[in-house]
């Protein structure tokens, strides 16, 4: 049985890890003009939140680094407000392909730590 001490990150990480269209249908039912942005920043808070109660200390090792390293992919792709990256269509671009391919890779090895 994995391991997930919080279902928001699941949630969270099974965003990130979808096709693009299902991206964009989740944005849209936020609400009109959400941009990709709203995906980072879900991972943040988190993240964020798991690092500050000291939930990284019950994931693997392995767990911990593909967290680590999708974290770096999004702040990496942080920019001004209005950058192109953050716009809908690039959702099917490289940053966000990247962004899918690592999220799938921290489920990967969240279920495995457990």
């Amino acid at each position: 049985m994995a391991h997930w001490a919080d279902e928001g990150l699941r949630s969270c990480l099974e965003r990130l890890a979808a096709p693009s269209d299902e991206q964009r249908a989740w944005l849209r039912r936020l609400g009109p003009g959400t941009s990709p942005g709203a995906l980072a920043l879900d991972f943040d808070e988190e993240y964020g939140a798991i690092s500050d109660a000291g939930g990284g200390a019950s994931l693997s090792h392995a767990a911990f680094e593909a967290l680590e390293a999708l974290d770096e992919q999004l702040q990496a792709m942080s920019g001004p407000e209005g950058d192109p990256v953050f716009e809908p269509a690039a959702l099917d671009g490289e940053y966000w392909t990247r962004v899918r391919e690592l999220a799938r890779r921290a489920i990967r090895a969240i279920d495995e730590s457990g």
